[in-house]
């Protein structure tokens, strides 16, 4: 009999999870700043550049950490999902959203650099702990 863990099934769940995760942290990081901001964009704030920008580059280097495999996706899905939540709920105006693609792809560079960050972190810790246990 097969082990749940390896089941193909419930490792596509336990992917999933880790994807509302990502998505439901920029939801929040975007949300919080919509309420505050009282505009149609949060990015007109420049608390949103000062601490929710920064804050959704950390949530990405701890996405890392926690989920080394592919941690690219952590940081352009915190992203992304602040970009159609900007679409969605501003009503924003379609005749710049080739400029905002361009611009939200710029903004997930440095969450991509410090997910993978937190992935090189997270093998160099489990080779530690690998090596420790051995002794």
């Amino acid at each position: 009999m097969q082990e749940i863990s390896n089941n193909s099934a419930f490792k596509g769940y336990k992917e999933g999870m880790k994807v509302a995760l990502a998505l439901g942290l920029g939801a929040v990081v975007w949300s919080v700043f919509k309420v505050i901001a009282h505009t149609q964009d949060p990015t007109e704030l420049l608390s949103y550049w000062q601490i929710g920008y920064p804050v959704s580059i950390l949530l990405s280097g701890i996405m890392g950490l926690i989920f080394p495999d592919r941690p690219w996706r952590w940081g352009t899905y915190i992203i992304w999902v602040q970009f159609v939540m900007g679409l969605i709920i501003t009503k924003g105006d379609l005749n710049q959203l080739s400029l905002g693609i361009v611009f939200y792809m710029l903004l997930t560079v440095p969450c991509i650099g410090l997910g993978y960050a937190g992935a090189w972190v997270s093998g160099k810790w489990r080779k530690r702990n690998i090596g420790n246990s051995s002794n």
